[in-house]
């Protein structure tokens, strides 16, 4: 899943609690819930996915690994 569908998700399960809030207040918080939680690895996934993208994500090198190629 990527960050953009993660992203659909929380904006749906948000519309979701909104329609549940009068009704099922119980629902509505379950729905919250699942979108915060959604906001916030949609957030995450897409720190993820930009390190992937341009390499900041390789902060630690295996000093075993450099010393075998030479680094």
């Amino acid at each position: 899943m990527t960050a953009a569908q993660l992203a659909d998700l929380a904006g749906l399960a948000a519309y979701a609690a909104g329609f549940y809030a009068k009704t099922n207040p119980s629902a509505a918080r379950m729905f919250g819930d699942a979108a915060q939680r959604a906001d916030m690895l949609s957030a995450e996934l897409g720190r993820d996915e930009a390190h992937a993208r341009d390499g900041s994500d390789l902060t630690v090198v295996n000093p075993e690994i450099t010393d075998a190629v030479g680094l």
